[in-house]
Parts: C-alpha cells; structure tokens; sequence
C-alpha cells in the first residue's frame, strides 16, 4: 500500500484514474455453490460459530441475495451492522471499500445486495462474500446478470471457493455456466479457485473415492472448459451448521 500511495496514486489522480479502492481494500473471498451446499455455514465456520446479520441455514434455499461479509468494530446493534447495496454503492463503507462499480447492474441487484458488518476479529483484513445459491432456471428470474455479477467479484477476489455437495451430485447448466464464467473471469489467474466436496461426514470412507470420482466425471463430461484449467485439487470438508462443533476443517 505504501509504495502504490507513494508511487502510483499521484500518476492516477493526475489523468483522473482511480484503483485506490481496490488496491487499499481486505482480500475477499468469493463462495459459490448450488443451494443448501453449505456456503453459509462455510462462513459461520470462519466466523468461529457466529452467524452474519440477515444469514439464514436450512436444508431448501435460503441465501437469496448477495451478502459482503465484513470487519467493522463498531458494528454495535442491528442497525449499524447490515447496509442495503443502494447505500453501499453511493455512500461506501466506513473502512473504504469500494462497491460503487455494481451500481452498473442496476436497481434490481442492488435490492438483492448487502453488506452486513461484524466485529469478529477474523475479517479484520478480509471480505466473504455469500452468494444466492443457483437453482436450475432461475436465472431468467432474477432480474438481473447473475453471470455478469459473479465475473465482477471474481476478477476482484483473492480467492474463489467452488462448494459441492457430496451428496447432489447432478450438477445443473446454469451452475456449470457460472463456474465456466468465473474460470474465464480470473484467466490467468486460475489458482485461486478453489474446488471444495462438502457434507462428506456422513460417506463412508470406502464411498468417498466413488463420489470424488463422480464429482471430476460430472465435471470432465459437462461441455464445458473446465478441468483443464483449473488446479484439480479437491478439499474434503464437512461443516456442522447448528454451530456445536467447529474444530479443525476435516
């Protein structure tokens, strides 16, 4: 930060170009997966237990907005610790960053974006972003470019966390064309996706090979480029949703 102050910002204020909020903002993380595959309660596991402002688990679709997770110590009542996507992109947040370029995507979107604030010292330097889980047909629903507005957190993530569930293993068009989308989005850059298999706690550990081998068929025979450009490394993981056990991410 200090070389891009001392070096870069006078050159970009000069012909009126601005990136101080990308470059001065946390890394951000971007979670993405099918409804009910545990995006949410991947966050909560972060979180040491704590659920976000406006976070809903179950087992049918309940994430049905954007949600940028975020450090904010003086998010004291509910009336401090959650901002509409209208406000967000007008006003910015109280530590700088930068949502202003999804006001492109229109009055739509920003009714199904939020910033919700924690004083949770584990996002001190860091966003999560949660994402509405894909449904099969619902993106002509929406109402707005649910492609487009992945591509845009994407490019501008530290990493982009891909959540399976071990045992849905059919995986609709419309999230295959999210992932293709998010692959061409970070092109270049493609080791920061991250592919994770979760809910493997109850698969026997003699099953578990079967259904990761499932997982790269599905993946492998979809018609899409994808496995060859991404680092096919899968993380194995099992998140308890009630928060009773978080311990060490199996």
């Amino acid at each position: 930060r200090s070389l891009y102050q001392e070096n870069v910002k006078k050159i970009e204020e000069k012909y009126f170009f601005r990136s101080d909020a990308d470059i001065c903002q946390g890394s951000m993380v971007l979670v993405l997966g099918q409804y009910s595959t545990g995006k949410t309660s991947f966050i909560k596991k972060i979180l040491k237990g704590e659920a976000y402002q406006g976070s809903r688990i179950g087992p049918e679709p309940t994430t049905d907005s954007f949600n940028a997770v975020m450090y904010n110590k003086e998010s004291l009542g509910k009336e401090k610790r959650r901002r509409d996507g209208q406000i967000v992109t007008k006003l910015g947040t109280d530590g700088g960053d930068d949502f202003s370029g999804l006001a492109k995507f229109g009055d739509k979107f920003l009714g199904s974006f939020q910033v919700s604030f924690t004083d949770n010292s584990e996002l001190e330097d860091l966003i999560v972003v949660d994402t509405p889980g894909i449904m099969p047909g619902q993106a002509e629903c929406r109402g707005y470019d649910f492609l487009e507005i992945t591509r845009w957190f994407a490019k501008r993530s530290d990493l982009v966390v891909i959540l399976f569930d071990a045992h849905k293993l059919v995986i609709e068009e419309d999230f295959l064309n999210v992932i293709e989308s998010v692959v061409e989005a970070v092109k270049g850059n493609q080791k920061k996706i991250r592919l994770v298999l979760n809910k493997v706690d109850d698969v026997a550990t003699e099953d578990l090979l079967n259904v990761y081998g499932q997982l790269m068929w599905v993946l492998a025979t979809s018609g899409k480029v994808l496995l060859n450009q991404v680092e096919v490394r899968v993380f194995v993981t099992a998140f308890d949703p009630k928060g009773t056990d978080y311990g060490p991410i199996k």
